[in-house]
C-alpha cells in the first residue's frame, strides 16, 4: 500500500548524465556483472543489487550499461525501503524497517547527484516519508531538491509537498501562525513560477483557505484587545485583515468592527 502511496504522489524528469571516462575491463566481464546484478533485482534482493550495480559502475565506469547501472541503483534503495529489512529492538523482532533502503538511497543521491533519475529519486524519497507521516523528514527532502535542482522539472511537485507539510502543522487558529504563512509562500511560489502546473488550482485554493485562518486569527487578537478594553490595538488589528485579506469572511467582519469601534480611537 505504501508503494501505491508513494508512487501516487508523482516523478518528474531529471537532468542528463555526465560523459563516463574509458573503459577498464572488457565486454564479456562486464556483460556478466551487469547480468548478475540484474538478475538480483529481478529475484526481489535488492540489497545484493544495490551493491553489484554499484560494483559495476566502479569495475566499468564507461560501459554503454553505466547509465542504467545508475537508475537500478536508485530503483533497487527505493524498493529496498518499501520491502523493508527484519527489524529488532532488544534482541526482539519489531518488523521491517525502511531504514536501510532510505540510508543507501540518500548515498546514492550523493554519489551520482546529476544523473537523469536524481531529482525523481530525491522527490520519491520527500514523497516517501510524507506518505509514512514523517513530514519533518519529508520537508527536509524537499527543501533539498529545491535547492539541489533549481531547474527540475520535479520542482513544482516539490513546492507543493512542502507546502503541504507546512500546513500539517498548524493546529489552530490560536497558536502560531508561522507554518501558515510558511505553506503560503511555497503554495504562491508554485502559482508564480508555475502557473500552468496541474497542481496550480489546489495551490490557489490552499492559499484562498491560509488567508482566510490568517484573517480570522487577525480579527480574533482585535477581538482580544476590544474585550480588555484597548479599542487603539484592536483597529490595528482589523485594519490589517481589511486591508490584507480582502474578501474573507473575516475581511467583511472587521470592517464592521472599524465602524463599531471608531468612536473609540481615543480612549485606549
Amino acid at each position: 500500500m505504501l508503494a501505491i502511496a508513494v508512487a501516487a504522489l508523482g516523478g518528474c524528469g531529471g537532468t542528463p548524465a555526465t560523459t563516463p571516462p574509458r573503459p577498464l575491463y572488457d565486454g564479456g566481464e562486464e556483460a556478466k556483472d551487469f547480468d548478475d546484478a540484474q538478475n538480483a533485482y529481478r529475484t526481489d534482493r535488492f540489497l545484493d543489487a544495490y551493491g553489484m550495480f554499484d560494483s559495476f559502475i566502479l569495475r566499468h565506469p564507461s560501459s554503454a550499461k553505466t547509465k542504467e547501472a545508475v537508475r537500478l541503483i536508485f530503483e533497487s534503495a527505493k524498493k529496498l525501503a518499501e520491502q523493508g529489512l527484519d527489524s529488532t529492538f532488544l534482541g526482539v523482532g519489531v518488523g521491517k524497517s525502511p531504514a536501510k533502503g532510505l540510508e543507501l538511497l540518500k548515498d546514492a543521491l550523493i554519489k551520482h547527484p546529476y544523473e537523469e533519475s536524481s531529482d525523481d529519486s530525491a522527490l520519491w524519497l520527500g514523497n516517501f516519508y510524507f506518505a509514512r507521516s514523517e513530514l519533518a523528514e519529508a520537508a527536509v527532502e524537499y527543501e533539498l531538491l529545491i535547492k539541489n535542482y533549481p531547474r527540475s522539472e520535479c520542482l513544482p511537485s516539490a513546492l507543493f509537498q512542502l507546502g503541504r507539510c507546512r500546513l500539517h502543522e498548524f493546529e489552530a487558529v490560536d497558536y502560531d501562525a508561522k507554518p501558515l504563512r510558511e505553506a503560503r509562500r511555497f503554495f504562491q511560489r508554485l502559482l508564480d513560477e508555475y502557473p500552468g502546473d496541474k497542481r496550480a488550482p489546489q495551490a490557489k485554493q490552499a492559499v484562498a483557505t491560509i488567508n482566510e485562518k490568517l484573517a480570522e486569527k487577525d480579527l480574533r487578537t482585535g477581538d482580544f484587545y476590544i474585550s480588555r478594553g484597548k479599542p487603539t490595538s484592536a483597529l490595528l488589528y482589523f485594519r490589517s485583515v481589511v486591508d490584507n485579506y480582502p474578501g474573507t469572511a473575516s475581511a467583511a467582519a472587521a470592517a464592521t468592527r472599524l465602524k463599531e469601534h471608531a468612536p473609540e480611537r481615543g480612549g485606549q
